[in-house]
């Protein structure tokens, strides 16, 4: 009998820009028998940028490194942490489930049926999704943990997005963006980065949806998603597409009006809306742009790395002054013991000013150790956080 076949880690992200619809087209998605619904995380791509750059110290006196040495490139060493982090999430099934049953005991009235983990304990779920939308800037990050990974990019209308990402408000009451500037920039930013990665990696790896189909046609919107996942057809993804869920607006409320045109900034993300949602994704990927397009992990990896030697230096300048500290101190002290000594033996005036000079001195050297060492502690480690380990 002949070993079972290895499970091939194959998660499912939803990109697109924030407000676009990507939390209710996840929870669809997480109601299929093979995808495992879970919460956004937004902590993969740091991680992989961060184990990339964890690799190239492990490698950097080659055969005298560890990881070269045993002949483990980077992509081998990012795919294998991938594999336990997906091997990690399908474990943690039944703690979800555990912890919405307890939340239906506690809030019977905030259970719906249409949003479930599971449906049938005999469920397979051998895949993940994720939909948060920040990882559309981090698509690269994203492979690199995952080769086999899917991506589906949600594009909505600029207006649309950029009127949510103005009315929405956090638990906290904090907005998202300070403008409707900021509203248009970030949608250009996310919708362009995810635009490229279907140019790099073609329609096998991220598969478009625009969101006007999915609201107008969800059965054969969601049909086509499962095609592209390799995946048979659910009818229970359905459900969750009947309802409106974290909103920015109350109720059956929609703007009506949009922000005026007031900078080049709206402008070209209304021109680029228009263009874009009418223009259909490419047929083929154009491999030629890949190396430009890694370009940005390569640099995020980079700056990790230079972070890190940073902050190690700057650990070592703080031991160095906290010696220096502590040399000072000592000295201080004794000098402090002299003057006493002179005082109480002569009692002069002249003693009696280099004991009061000591004294004060003594106090200085305390409230620095107090404050002012925390204070040089900041400012050094803050410093050494940036680029280079120049103030900016």
């Amino acid at each position: 009998m002949g070993a079972p076949p290895m499970h091939e880690a194959k998660p499912v992200f939803v990109v697109g820009a924030p407000r676009s619809g990507t939390s209710v087209l996840t929870w669809a998605l997480g109601q299929h028998p093979n995808l495992l619904l879970t919460e956004e995380s937004n902590w993969l791509g740091s991680f992989a940028i961060q184990a990339a750059a964890a690799h190239a110290q492990g490698s950097v006196r080659a055969q005298r490194s560890q990881l070269s040495a045993l002949g483990i490139d980077q992509d081998a060493f990012l795919s294998g942490l991938g594999d336990a982090i997906d091997r990690m999430i399908l474990a943690g099934r039944l703690q979800m489930e555990i912890a919405g049953g307890v939340a239906a005991e506690h809030s019977p009235l905030q259970v719906n049926s249409d949003f479930a983990i599971s449906r049938d304990p005999k469920e397979r779920k051998s895949r993940w999704v994720d939909g948060t939308p920040e990882y559309s800037l981090q698509i690269p990050a994203l492979l690199a943990l995952f080769p086999r990974a899917r991506f589906v990019h949600l594009m909505r209308d600029a207006d649309q997005v950029a009127a949510s990402l103005l009315a929405f408000r956090d638990e906290r009451g904090r907005a998202l963006v300070g403008s409707a500037d900021e509203a248009y920039a970030y949608w250009l930013r996310t919708v362009r980065a995810c635009l490229d990665a279907e140019t790099v990696l073609g329609p096998g790896i991220i598969h478009r949806v625009r969101h006007t189909d999915l609201v107008a046609d969800g059965e054969g919107t969601l049909r086509g998603i499962f095609d592209f996942l390799g995946e048979p057809f659910a009818p229970a993804c359905l459900e969750p597409l009947r309802h409106r869920i974290n909103s920015s607006f109350p109720g059956d409320a929609v703007p009506r009006t949009w922000p005026a045109a007031q900078s080049a900034i709206i402008e070209q993300a209304r021109r680029s809306s228009a263009e874009w949602l009418a223009s259909p994704q490419s047929a083929l990927a154009d491999a030629s742009k890949r190396a430009c397009w890694q370009v940005g992990f390569d640099e995020s990896v980079l700056h990790a790395q230079v972070l890190q030697g940073n902050w190690e230096t700057a650990q070592r300048m703080l031991s160095q002054t906290r010696l220096a500290f502590n040399v000072c101190g000592i000295l201080l002290l004794v000098n402090w013991l002299l003057a006493l000594a002179l005082c109480i033996r002569t009692g002069d005036a002249a003693a009696a000013f280099w004991l009061g000079l000591a004294c004060a001195t003594v106090v200085v050297y305390l409230w620095l150790r107090r404050v002012g060492l925390r204070a040089i502690a900041t400012r050094v480690l803050g410093r050494f956080a940036r680029p280079g380990g120049k103030p900016g």
